[in-house]
């Protein structure tokens, strides 16, 4: 029963007298009791996950302990949820942790003591070494909220700790930065509900009108006035739709922005909210591209238009409230390979003149190029799977001799110094988290002025899922709204 404990409990945790620090261990293990079949030990507390102690209630757990539990919690649905979907025999998980408390004066309220906190894991069931090897691997991808870990250090060891033992030092910590794991679940739980998971799309109408960011992304806030325009393009007339900043007079710093969706989706509809946010967050007027789209205009057809647009926006900058000088690009995903290409003809070619970049989650290498651990380890169960990437390829890049041509891979291009400074924002859970930050270092060798902001614990598209999300489309738009600052 939740605050009961034993003798020998007692004996082994003592309670800890006023101002003196003590080791605390939490255990949590999936035994039947509670809503998620779970059951937290706290030292010599014991919690039903249905019937937990009032935080500072006489004896009861510390704030931090029973977020401790939470951490212990995630780790063990995470493992479960994994395990299912592999279909591995997981039966059981137990996860033990242990940390140095601190007086509840120290503490910081609502959030973990930046102290030392060692994880151990039990993993019960008929699997083999390489499934337990993988489950293990896969705990340590799988850090708790922001909220839960921040400025904690948490180590991972091998499963051997019972509740009454004591721990080695520890060897080998990792410091876990904030993070959205939590979002992440959350965001693919709502669109799960519709049945989007990451499926492979059985045509490209299927795809374009059956979008399950619907069910994450709220109505846009109005931030900005919107108007469109056309312009000459390559191909045909190119569609402009232009976010001026509801305040302020004058010329503005403008941003040219590419929308993401593998080459193939309008992110009009997607993206309305997130250009709102951009322009009131930034103060630059945004000028979003509708480029054409794969697989009717393959590659090169949306570099063409990219460059193209950049280069009539600087021309005609006065059109649309814009000081020339103070012009950047920024995409995501797809966008963001166009905004990486189009920085690099620039410069290659004389212009125009581009103040900065802002390069969100891109995919900037293909295979067998792009062979890096995150495509490797998150290439399913984060939406955007293995599977999906090959059928976007396929659409843009029907030519494989395409896919080394740095206009559709930019970390191919053999000179990158003298780019604009550049941000470039990853997702900790995005199987394109490793190109991105190797592109960001290759740039940063070069010369270039780099900033790399990874979005920790986030999937490929968390920060356009305002409904359910809405932080972590904050926390973006302050990093870029910083790094244009100077813009």
């Amino acid at each position: 029963m939740p605050g009961q404990h034993s003798t020998a409990e007692q004996a082994n945790n003592p309670a800890p007298g006023p101002g003196t620090p003590a080791d605390g261990l939490v255990v949590v293990s999936e035994n039947g009791i509670g809503p998620y079949g779970q059951q937290v030990t706290m030292g010599h507390h014991v919690l039903a996950a249905d019937q937990p102690a009032p935080i500072g209630a006489g004896s009861g757990p510390a704030p931090y302990d029973l977020l401790l539990a939470a951490l212990g919690t995630c780790t063990s649905m995470a493992l479960r949820m994994y395990a299912e979907r592999k279909g591995w025999p997981l039966e059981k998980v137990t996860v033990f942790l242990r940390h140095q408390r601190v007086p509840a004066a120290q503490a910081r309220a609502g959030q973990m003591p930046a102290d030392r906190i060692t994880r151990e894991i039990r993993l019960e069931g008929d699997l083999g070494a390489d499934q337990r090897k993988r489950l293990m691997e896969f705990a340590e991808k799988c850090p708790v909220h922001r909220a839960l870990t921040a400025g904690a250090t948490v180590t991972t060891t091998t499963p051997s700790l019972e509740p009454e033992s004591s721990l080695e030092p520890v060897t080998a910590a990792r410091t876990v930065p904030a993070n959205y794991t939590a979002d992440t679940h959350a965001a693919l739980a709502a669109m799960g509900v519709l049945g989007h998971g990451g499926q492979v799309p059985t045509d490209v109408g299927q795809v374009r009108t059956g979008s399950g960011l619907a069910a994450v992304i709220a109505p846009p806030q109005i931030l900005a006035d919107v108007t469109t325009s056309e312009m000459p393009g390559p191909g045909g007339p190119i569609k402009l739709w232009v976010y001026r900043p509801a305040q302020g007079t004058g010329p503005r710093p403008g941003l040219v922005y590419f929308h993401g969706g593998g080459f193939v989706l309008d992110g009009q509809q997607s993206h309305d909210g997130f250009l709102h946010a951009l322009a009131g967050g930034t103060g630059h007027v945004v000028v979003s591209v509708d480029y054409r789209l794969a697989p009717e205009h393959p590659f090169p057809a949306a570099v063409h238009d990219a460059q193209a647009a950049t280069a009539y926006v600087a021309a005609h900058a006065a059109q649309f409230g814009i000081d020339p000088a103070r012009l950047s690009v920024a995409g995501d995903s797809a966008g963001a390979t166009l905004a990486a290409v189009t920085a690099q003809l620039a410069q290659a070619q004389g212009g125009p003149a581009l103040a900065r970049q802002v390069l969100i989650v891109p995919q900037t290498l293909y295979p067998p190029q792009a062979d890096t651990a995150s495509r490797r380890d998150l290439g399913e169960g984060y939406y955007l799977t293995t599977e999906l990437l090959a059928w976007f390829a396929d659409q843009y890049l029907p030519r494989p001799e395409d896919r080394t041509d740095p206009r559709a891979a930019p970390a191919l291009a053999p000179a990158l110094a003298g780019l604009p400074a550049v941000l470039v924002v990853t997702a900790g859970l995005d199987p394109l988290r490793d190109e991105g930050e190797q592109y960001a270092h290759a740039m940063a060798s070069a010369g270039v002025e780099v900033r790399l902001h990874r979005l920790e614990g986030a999937f490929h598209l968390l920060w356009l899922a305002t409904k359910t999300n809405p932080d972590v489309q904050a926390d973006l738009i302050d990093a870029i709204a910083e790094h244009l600052t100077h813009a």
